[in-house]
């Protein structure tokens, strides 16, 4: 009877022990479920902030450091590059990085760029070297550390790459991985978002054919000198100029020999004015200069610049069937002129110009 009992104690024991382990067991499946469910809702969650913040401007440069921002939070590192693909040369260029110097950002990855960056775009895979082990197969001398790079692809096409550095061997993880890649697709689209605004806003403010603003956006930058003028009480001159004879030339020797003169003209102008000035086309064969802050005598001194630059042309383009002649016509613009007044004035002066050839020079 004591034997059974004892026996029976004994079974109760382990039953309990095992009920014990098994509950112990659910209890940590469970709580590593919840582990596992909370790091995916802060993953989630950070996805969501960083793509928020990628995508809160369309102008390329803040989509850049934005992005840059982002891969810091989310991945926790203080070494990154943000890298694009150079259309025409096929070359990575880094436009964006944190943790290296500017001056030596080429040299310190000229090898690992080429291992590593260059290998994850030529794969479109993402490339972790974690240990010193995989360092060792890196041509040059190297810290040890891990590293990670992840292509930027959009649309099947490869645009840049991702490049995250730590000091630490073993950093990073497949969970780093997979947030990265998660990271890079949402960068990838706010790219080409970016790129997308740029070239249309590139279209609606410069002309094509000779790469000046249009009217339209010139007109935008007089009015704001304008201001600037009647507002601090500073010069500003305004200067149009004309290509004489592009009807002519159109009709009797073609027009692309006319579109020539154009840009030529164009590229004169834009060489022989000063950094701060902002160059035009106005319209068919005109176009326009805005000097800020430039005196009746400097405008004078940037007008017979252009002058010279013109009769040089002319004189390398002697042999040729084509040669260049402009009409310029400048004033100076009081803060009390509109746009409309400032535009009849220095008109005015430039059909002078071209009746005499004396209206540009004088106010």
């Amino acid at each position: 009877m004591a034997d059974a009992l004892g026996k029976k104690s004994t079974q109760a024991r382990e039953l309990k022990k095992k009920l014990r382990q098994y509950l112990n067991r659910i209890e940590k499946e469970h709580e590593a479920k919840i582990s596992r469910l909370k790091r995916s809702y802060d993953e989630l969650k950070s996805l969501l902030e960083a793509e928020r913040l990628i995508n809160s401007s369309l102008n390329l440069r803040e989509v850049l450091e934005h992005s840059m921002h982002a891969v810091e939070e989310v991945m926790g590192v203080e070494w990154g590059i943000i890298f694009l693909i150079d259309k025409e040369t096929g070359k990575l260029i880094p436009k964006v990085w944190r943790g290296y110097q500017k001056e030596t950002i080429k040299k310190r990855l000229k090898v690992d760029e080429k291992e590593s960056v260059y290998r994850a775009i030529r794969e479109r895979e993402a490339l972790i070297i974690l240990n010193k082990e995989d360092l060792a197969r890196v041509k040059g001398e190297k810290p040890p550390g891990s590293r990670l790079a992840v292509p930027i692809i959009f649309q099947n096409q490869v645009t840049g790459a991702l490049y995250l550095e730590s000091k630490r061997v073993n950093f990073f993880t497949p969970d780093h991985l997979k947030l990265l890649k998660d990271l890079a697709n949402r960068i990838g689209i706010a790219l080409h978002n970016a790129c997308l605004y740029e070239e249309a806003r590139k279209l609606a403010t410069i002309d094509p054919l000779t790469e000046l603003y249009t009217r339209q956006q010139f007109d935008e930058i007089l009015k704001k000198e304008l201001g600037r003028a009647k507002r601090y009480q500073i010069d500003v001159s305004l200067v149009l100029v004309d290509v004489n004879n592009l009807k002519y030339v159109n009709d009797h020797l073609g027009h692309n020999k006319g579109d020539y003169l154009l840009k030529e003209a164009a590229r004169l102008l834009k060489e022989n004015v000063r950094s701060m000035d902002t160059v035009a086309r106005y319209g068919g064969d005109e176009m326009a200069i805005v000097l800020p802050n430039a005196t009746g005598k400097e405008t004078k001194v940037v007008v017979e610049r252009i002058r010279e630059a013109i009769e040089e042309w002319n004189r390398q383009k002697k042999d040729s069937e084509l040669s260049m002649s402009l009409s310029i016509g400048w004033t100076l613009v009081d803060g009390n002129m509109n746009l409309s007044e400032a535009v009849a004035r220095a008109d005015q002066k430039m059909y002078e110009d071209k009746r005499t050839g004396q209206g540009s020079r004088n106010l």
